[in-house]
């Protein structure tokens, strides 16, 4: 398991003290998230190309003199111990609270995170982003989000049907763009934002994409230099939809017209059903934490457990935004048949889906 640590830092707690990603000679590595969260790493972090990776959609020029919400570099090499192990201690200081719990460190400044060591620091950034984003209007969720003729359809994500064949369907329509097949933001002022970043395929999606598991064709070529994973053998890939879709068929924005959540079920047929809007908001919740990568997770219970990230407010500000996102919206619920395979199950979720808006 990755370990973590989050620590409230040993820099001076000043807050117009400069962040790690904005002292160094060499410019930063500058990501802006919807307007929603801005993100520097620093350019000497081991970790800065697999950022420019999981968060190409929103690599940006380093505003003039700005600051960024979440600056991530190597940061201090203060330990901390503690009675119970040099993986689990906590500190008060007068700049904040000290935490450790692994080879991750967060401080937080204000409205500002800095994030440094040499642990996992590009799914560690993720809650930093929601509780950003989420205290300026947007949530993060997790899900499939398409632009149907210019109308935004979010799928929360689920645990049976296949992503890569619900996502192949969709696209086959002619109006229809892949907004993010993992995350997205939904706005409190009723925009869906994608988020298109890698997507991993595995082998038994080969018969949705396959032009990306043949060798020999540009898109296969351009597969297999992204990258090919799962303990070293050629079991899947990792691809950027817009190094293999056409400019039309990727949105970054559109309102929100539709919310289909699908719900495996032992019943021989297809139901449409509706939701209540609390209900829906709960279980979108609930599928954020449930699906958070475990270093993701850990950090946001570390960050809570020192207090720099209050889970009452946080969860609280994110089910005010989704209440507000799904004003005029009717939420609903694919009932699908368990027993159905994934193809089949994936086409009948994307006509219906469609046939919402």
């Amino acid at each position: 398991m990755t370990e973590l640590h989050a620590l409230a830092s040993a820099r001076p707690s000043n807050e117009d003290t400069p962040s790690t990603a904005t002292t160094g000679t060499a410019r930063p590595t500058w990501f802006d998230i919807h307007g929603y969260a801005t993100v520097a790493v620093e350019s000497n972090t081991p970790a800065e190309h697999l950022f420019r990776e999981k968060l190409l959609p929103f690599h940006a020029a380093p505003p003039s003199g700005a600051r960024p919400d979440i600056a991530v570099g190597l940061g201090s090499s203060v330990r901390l111990r503690a009675h119970g192990g040099p993986r689990d201690a906590l500190r008060i200081t007068d700049g904040g609270v000290d935490a450790l719990a692994g080879r991750v460190h967060v401080r937080r400044v204000g409205d500002r995170f800095d994030l440094s060591g040499r642990g996992e620091l590009v799914t560690a950034v993720l809650p930093l982003v929601d509780a950003v984003a989420a205290g300026r209007g947007a949530a993060l969720v997790r899900g499939a989000s398409f632009a149907v003729g210019g109308r935004g359809l979010f799928i929360p994500a689920w645990g049976t049907a296949a992503r890569a064949a619900v996502v192949a369907s969709m696209l086959a329509s002619e109006h229809v763009a892949l907004m993010g097949d993992d995350w997205a933001f939904l706005g409190a002022d009723g925009r869906l934002l994608g988020y298109a970043g890698q997507m991993m395929l595995e082998q038994s999606d080969r018969a949705y994409f396959p032009h990306l598991f043949a060798p020999r064709s540009p898109a296969g070529r351009l597969a297999d230099r992204a990258l090919r994973f799962t303990n070293g053998r050629t079991d899947g890939v990792v691809v950027h939809p817009r190094t293999f879709l056409p400019a039309e068929k990727v949105a970054a924005s559109a309102p929100l017209a539709a919310v289909c959540l699908v719900e495996p079920w032992d019943g021989p047929h297809l139901e449409l059903v509706r939701r209540d809007t609390d209900g829906v908001v709960r279980r979108i919740l609930g599928n954020v934490v449930a699906r958070l990568p475990e270093p993701s997770r850990l950090v946001l219970t570390r960050l809570a457990e020192a207090g720099l990230i209050g889970l009452d407010e946080h969860f609280g500000a994110k089910g005010e935004v989704l209440r507000r996102a799904l004003e005029g919206v009717t939420p609903t619920a694919l009932r699908v048949p368990a027993a159905w395979p994934a193809r089949r199950a994936a086409h009948a979720i994307a006509e219906r889906a469609v046939d919402l808006l």
